[in-house]
């Protein structure tokens, strides 16, 4: 199994086998969203690019319930490959994979129908072409709802089977076609803020198809299989990753709450600018998210193998 390499190498190897194509992986992450504001701001106008800044708390709110089931249920993995129960390993993947798909149908849904309401709550004092540019954003979005969560689900579910060269590449060309598209549809075919979207949510559609695509055969340590994991392990997955969700809606409600405030006293001025800056300061700290989460399947592994000193140090 190539899992097996968080058992063999040493912490420091497993720095640099885990770590580093996580920060590149994060590093382009963050450079393809400069390089989307770029594209918005340019190309659409500063009401665009600040739809997109009042959108993206809503999205990041939705995709954290994904996200909370998708980190507890890593570490699950993680553990119990360490502990060689690849099947029950694979029973809380696909399970895992189940629950995410159905929240994010209900959350799409939600989103597509109550777009326009929950948008003129959440963004009072937006102008009408900001307030039209968030509803189209959004509405794209909740289309592809039920799909690209499970691309963030499946490239963790990758690197835990110790495929973290395979999880850069896909997530790099990802993210290189998705500014191509940016290009293509924006500049070139002028099709404004729903291009934005579009190309965004279409890339990680390829990407999660491809990563699902992965799993079928038995190849990976992790495969399809039709049993179910106890209602109680699911409940502590939940709990697991709770952190993840929490962290994640406390970043949102703040982002929310600048929002309204630079909407009162700057108008979508003052949110385009503020978007600029979060272009910015996206680039250091998902170098550093990136290096920490790429080292959890490591840590899970080795303490379902009881190899306490090696947790650790790593």
């Amino acid at each position: 199994m190539n899992s097996e390499i968080f058992e063999k190498l040493s912490p420091t190897g497993l720095f640099f086998r885990c770590a580093l194509p996580a920060m590149v992986t994060m590093a382009f992450g963050a450079l393809y969203s400069v390089a989307d504001g770029l594209f918005v701001g340019r190309f659409v106008g500063e009401d665009a690019l600040a739809a997109i800044n009042l959108v993206m708390p809503v999205v990041m709110m939705a995709e954290a319930l994904s996200n909370m089931i998708a980190t507890g249920s890593t570490v699950k993995i993680a553990v119990l490959l360490g502990e060689k129960r690849r099947e029950d390993a694979s029973a809380v993947f696909c399970f895992s994979l189940k629950m995410i798909f159905v929240i994010s149908v209900i959350l799409g849904t939600a989103g597509f129908v109550f777009a326009r309401p929950f948008l003129q709550i959440l963004a009072p004092g937006a102008t009408p072409a900001a307030l039209g540019y968030s509803v189209t954003y959004l509405r794209v979005y909740s289309l592809f709802s039920p799909i690209f969560p499970l691309y963030f689900a499946t490239d963790n579910y990758l690197r835990v089977c110790g495929k973290e060269k395979l999880s850069m590449w896909l997530s790099v060309a990802t993210q290189v076609l998705n500014i191509l598209l940016n290009a293509v549809m924006i500049v070139w075919l002028r099709q404004g803020v729903w291009a934005a979207a579009f190309t965004s949510c279409f890339s990680m559609a390829l990407g999660a198809g491809i990563t699902l695509l992965l799993f079928a055969g038995g190849k990976q340590d992790l495969f399809y299989t039709r049993l179910n994991i106890p209602f109680s392990l699911f409940l502590r997955i939940v709990a697991n990753g709770s952190s993840e969700l929490f962290s994640s809606i406390a970043g949102s409600v703040m982002a929310l709450i600048f929002n309204l405030y630079l909407l009162r006293y700057g108008g979508t001025t003052a949110v385009a600018a503020f978007s600029v800056v979060m272009y910015v300061d996206s680039i250091v700290g998902m170098l550093i998210f990136g290096m920490c989460e790429a080292l959890q399947p490591a840590i899970s592994y080795c303490y379902g193998a009881r190899l306490y000193k090696k947790v650790g140090a790593i």
